[in-house]
């Protein structure tokens, strides 16, 4: 296998692990991160998307804009993650301030992908769980002020599924259908005090989107363990795209 498609072929083993793992992660583009890329407090921003964990694969040579970025966001207080071998070249030429930068104590270091999953699971830990766990589920999420959408997707293409999902979040539920424009109000159960649940069935190679609305939770004082309550809540169309 050539070099270049070997590094590919590992990439890709990673964000299948990281998708198992319902862990949602981008991939950074230099390219744009130089036209788009900065760093507020300890917060990597690319236009409308913001990230507080940031991930540098293997690899030999950064943009000098990366570096920068880098750079500030860890002296914010960002968390940064170097998986394997630390760049060592800036624009293609050895550069010492790179090979220092990353000996720095605050930098977590991990030497393969089981460790950086440890490690990414302490640092940022999933919003969407899936009882029994499974392999079976693409899950994509993203968070617009009071909005989280939860994309799920049922990878197999001969079976369905049935699971109960449950998430960190706490607030309104609704299924939206997009090819019917169809929003159905969802019933949840409160296993504790910190997370919510309900039921999902997909049937092979279906799809589901998930919006809930952070401004609507329940009260503690409302909070009834092992009671399913059922939510009705307004929401609106606002995508960060």
């Amino acid at each position: 296998v050539p070099r270049g498609d070997e590094k590919g072929y590992a990439l890709n083993r990673l964000l299948k692990q990281l998708e198992n793992a319902f862990l949602s992660v981008d991939l950074g583009d230099e390219t744009l991160l130089q036209r788009d890329g900065q760093v507020v407090e300890d917060t990597l921003l690319c236009k409308l998307a913001s990230y507080k964990v940031v991930v540098v694969p293997h690899m030999e040579t950064l943009f000098s804009s990366t570096f920068a970025l880098l750079e500030k966001f860890l002296q914010g207080g960002g968390k940064l993650v170097c998986l394997g071998p630390a760049p060592c070249m800036i624009e293609g030429e050895y550069a010492p301030s790179l090979q220092a930068f990353f000996t720095n104590p605050a930098i977590f270091q991990v030497s393969d992908e089981d460790q950086l999953l440890t490690l990414l699971g302490q640092l940022s830990p999933p919003l969407l769980q899936s009882t029994p766990q499974t392999n079976q589920l693409h899950v994509q999420i993203r968070t617009e002020k009071s909005l989280s959408y939860l994309f799920v997707v049922n990878t197999d293409r001969n079976e369905g599924i049935s699971t109960t999902l449950s998430t960190r979040l706490r607030g309104s539920l609704q299924e939206w259908d997009l090819l019917q424009g169809i929003q159905k109000d969802l019933d949840v159960s409160y296993a504790d005090s910190s997370s919510m649940s309900w039921s999902m069935t997909l049937p092979p190679a279906g799809s589901a989107l998930y919006v809930i609305d952070t401004t609507k939770a329940v009260s503690r004082e409302a909070y009834h363990p092992h009671v399913a309550d059922p939510l009705r809540y307004t929401l609106m169309f606002s995508f960060p795209m």
